[in-house]
Formats: C-alpha cells, structure tokens, sequence
C-alpha cells in the first residue's frame, strides 16, 4: 500500500523518565508493527510532526533517525520518510542489535534508589493514617510537607516561607506548572541556552510560548537584558547543567539578577541536580541569591533516587501562587496524598540526607572512572569535569553527534547525541554520556566499546 498520512496523533507523557523521542519512537514502532502503519506509507514531515505534538522539531528527527537505524522507516532525502516493508522489519528483528550498556539513563542503578527504607516508611503511614493517606491532599500540598520541604531548601541556602512551596509531580509536571502559570500572567517568550533541555521547550510551546536563544552567558553583555521585559522569562539549569554539566558563575548569576530587576524578566531556575555536588566549590542557588524576587525555582530529588515515586517542589513568588492554583486545578489536580506522606517521613528521618550522601559518592566515583577511561581510550575527545550531577559532555571533532549514537549503539552502548539539545537543529560534534546507570566496575569496558565505535572516525588513518 502507498500513500502518505497527514497527521498521527501520539500520546506523549511529560513526566515520564523516557524521553519524548524515545516515545514517539516507541508509539511509532507499535503502530508499524501492527500495520497500523502500513509499508510504502509516507510518514508526516519532521517539521509538520512537530508541530502536531507541540514538540521541537530536531525531537521528532531523533526519533526518525531510530525507526531507520532499526530497519522501521527509510529516509529518503528531501522525499521524506516511509514505512519500510515487512522483509525489511523482520531481517532487522533478526539482526537486531542487542545494548547492553545505556549511558542515555537518567534513571538510577538499583543500588542508589531507597527501596527498603521507602517500603518500610509507607507500610507505617498506611497503618498509622488508614485511608485518610488516601485521600484527596490540597492543591498546593499537604502543609506538612511544605514546612519539610522549607527546611530541606535551607540545605541550598534559600530562604522561603512554607507557604511559597507547591507540591509538585516530579520535575516536568513543576516545569509544566509552572509555565503555565506564567503563560497566564502574561509570559510570551522563553529563553534558552543554545544547548538545553529539549523537553522544556516543547512544555513551553505546547503552553504557546515563543523561544528565543540566549547568547552565552559568560559571554553576554549586561545591556542585552535591556530588551526583555515582564512578558519574557529565562530558563536557566545554573548548576550542573542538562546537557553540559556546567554551572553557571556567580558574577553571571548575580548580572542575570540585576537585569531581573531592572527590567523585570522573570527566571525559571531548574534545580534537578543542584544537591548533587561532589566537587569543592559550592555555589547557592539563584533563589538563594539577593535580587531573586522574580525567581520560580524547581527542586526534584525523585528523579535520582525514586523515579516511580513523583515529588518535586516549586517555590513560588506571591503573585504567581493564584495562577498556581488554577493551573493545577484545571490540568492535574493534587499530588497524591500517599506519596506525599511517604517522602515526608522520609526527610523527617533523615533517609533523605543519607540517599543523597551515598548518591554523591556513587555518582563522583562513576564520573572519575568515566572520565580517567575517557583520556587514556579516547584522549581526542574533549571534556570538562562537571562539579555535580550526572552528565559529562563529550565533543567529539569531526564526529556528529548523530552518527557517533548510531555507531555506539553498534557496539551495545546507547549515548545520547548532543543534536537533540539544539533548538536549531544544526550539526553538533558531541554527545551526552550519563553515569546515573552504571556502575563503576563496567565503566572501563563501556568506554572500550565507545572506542571501537569511534576510534575511526575520530583518527583517520592517513596515507603516505
């Protein structure tokens, strides 16, 4: 059968730790395999896509890109994309490429995540609360948890009241609440790094935000901030950047705060990974900082030691809390009450503070084997070591990021390619490694692997 389809509607999930391409991927796939999707059927532009799903377009592109590496579509130049035929699909199951290594996990390795501790903790709340742990909490979350959570953010050194906390459903559902509330106080535009997190604008466009791309910061000049005004916002990773690892100084930090309250832009700091420090130097949060008061700050331990267990935090400046609370009511509703209690328990006890101490010890020693590995097997790649988080950024020259994905997954290993985290679209030599996943003792055979994918194109050899 021939003939193309206009427009597929794919159900995304904004708070699931698979990220949007990967689902599109994955929805795609089914759909082929079921012949929902039949073969010779010309698939939606990549731009067009992208545009239905309220995604970016380089996010759909990846997810191409996948469908043809697995033998699902053929990409055929400026004549798009279709469905391969049967034979095709099943020579590739055949031939399948079996990875035993993922280095594009933002999940942790079992051995990071509490399971035991969290189990005993909802077994009492449960025996000690009956079904009131059942029902339904209040919009912005249980007050208990809130007062927690204040004196948990004291940790970053950031002073708040516990009624500037809302519960939030993990990190997306935060950044989703939270653009919203600013699209409703009148935010038109979001500005990004030129390399950033690429779900945080498709939340931002499917709220029907604009996106504008901030020259670097180090960089940038304190009268550029003159042409922002209340209906901007920035949103900033200022420690241990996603996808870089790097953090922001705080000569930048401090000039971003006084163009904030110059010109009145408001500031989205996500701070995933802020509490993931391991280097010497530490540096407070935005929010911590005089100046911060049109600062919307993010905080999500969940991601790194209890995905499945969704609590996050945004603390609130008083004339966004109304637009909060109507978002949340319109959209999600409360964050299960259950859940709450258990990881208020959970910081009382101070299961909290050990998780993360053993988290920041796993996670630097995983880094330190990545990167020792990474100069003695692959001393042209370029790195900088992060101070905290999760990820290192690797260039690769003369390497797209792309095809060094395509020729790691070859070899079992899966990276992220540093393209996805371009709002343009354009050629990016690197890719993202993270060591959420991965334990220390298989780290050297990893990297291994990586060198015989691009040892090649990396050092060409040369004919004399």
């Amino acid at each position: 059968m021939k003939g193309k389809i206009d427009m597929i509607e794919i159900p995304l999930d904004y708070d699931s730790d698979i990220p949007l391409y990967r689902q599109i991927t994955f929805h795609l796939k089914k759909m082929i395999e079921k012949e929902a999707l039949p073969p010779g059927l010309k698939l939606p532009g990549s731009r067009q896509l992208a545009k239905d799903l309220g995604v970016g377009r380089v996010t759909v592109i990846e997810a191409y890109r996948l469908l043809a590496d697995y033998g699902y579509v053929v990409e055929r130049g400026r004549s798009g994309t279709y469905v391969a035929q049967r034979k095709t699909c099943n020579e590739n199951r055949e031939q399948k490429i079996e990875t035993n290594w993922d280095l594009d996990c933002v999940r942790p390795s079992s051995d990071l995540i509490p399971a035991t501790e969290l189990s005993r903790i909802a077994r009492d709340v449960l025996a000690f609360w009956g079904p009131q742990a059942l029902c339904e909490a209040p919009l912005a979350g249980l007050d208990t948890l809130r007062q927690v959570l204040v004196e948990h953010g004291a940790s970053r050194g950031i002073p708040a009241f516990w009624k500037d906390v809302f519960v939030t459903a993990g990190g997306r559902h935060g950044l989703a609440l939270s653009l919203g509330a600013l699209r409703r106080c009148g935010v038109e535009k979001m500005w990004v790094e030129e390399l950033t997190y690429p779900d945080a604008i498709a939340i931002a466009q499917s709220e029907g935000l604009s996106i504008g791309i901030l020259p670097p910061l180090e960089e940038i000049a304190e009268t550029w901030y003159e042409s922002l005004s209340g209906a901007d916002v920035l949103y900033l990773v200022p420690s241990f950047q996603n996808p870089t690892g790097q953090t922001i100084s705080v000569a930048v930090r401090q000039m971003i705060l006084q163009g904030s309250i110059r010109y009145g832009f408001w500031i989205l700091e996500d701070d995933a990974y802020g509490e993931l420090r391991y280097g010497d130097t530490s540096i407070s949060a935005l929010k911590a900082m005089d100046g911060a008061d049109k600062v919307v700050y993010l905080g999500s331990f969940s991601q790194v030691l209890f995905p499945g267990l969704r609590i996050g935090y945004s603390l609130v400046p008083e004339q966004l809390e109304d637009s909060f609370i109507c978002i949340q009511a319109r959209k999600w509703g409360p964050v299960s009450s259950l859940d709450q209690l258990v990881v208020q328990k959970f910081i009382e006890g101070k299961g909290l503070e050990s998780a993360l101490e053993l988290a920041r010890g796993a996670i630097e020693s995983r880094m330190k084997a990545l990167t020792g590995a990474l100069m003695e097997k692959l001393p042209k790649a370029q790195f900088l070591m992060p101070e905290g988080g999760i990820y290192l950024w690797l260039r690769l020259p003369g390497l797209d990021g792309w095809d060094a994905a395509q020729k790691a997954r070859k070899q079992g290993v899966l990276v992220t390619p540093g393209n996805i985290f371009s709002l343009d679209s354009k050629r990016v030599e690197a890719v993202r490694l993270s060591v959420c996943g991965v334990p220390s003792e298989h780290i050297t055979s990893i990297v291994g692997c990586l060198d015989k994918a691009w040892n090649a194109s990396l050092f060409p050899l040369r004919h004399f």
